[in-house]
């Protein structure tokens, strides 16, 4: 939001840095992906879309990602908790 100055800090060519990879470095890490969604509509529903997922996943070196279906009613019934939990596990099954 703020040019270096402004914020108090300094430059690249202040600070003698010439050049820096971002995604060389994230990619040193481990990542999970705690909070993704299938089976929700449009674009995110079916297996196309989570074979979608998990190849976005592949290639920012995500190694887990950890999907539900979210009951988005106010109140869900018992029902329609273990409705969304099938459409999870027919999802992981797809892909497995």
């Amino acid at each position: 939001m703020f040019g270096s100055n402004l914020a108090g800090g300094t430059s690249r060519e202040e600070s003698g840095i010439s050049s820096y990879n971002l995604m060389q470095e994230v990619m040193k890490y481990r990542k999970i992906d705690a909070h993704d969604h299938v089976g929700l509509s449009g674009a995110r529903s079916g297996p196309d879309a989570l074979q979608r997922q998990i190849d976005i996943a592949d290639r920012l070196g995500i190694e887990r990602l950890c999907i539900s279906r979210p009951v988005t009613e106010e109140k869900g019934t018992p029902e329609e908790f273990r409705e969304f939990n099938d459409v999870v596990m027919r999802a992981v099954k797809t892909i497995s």
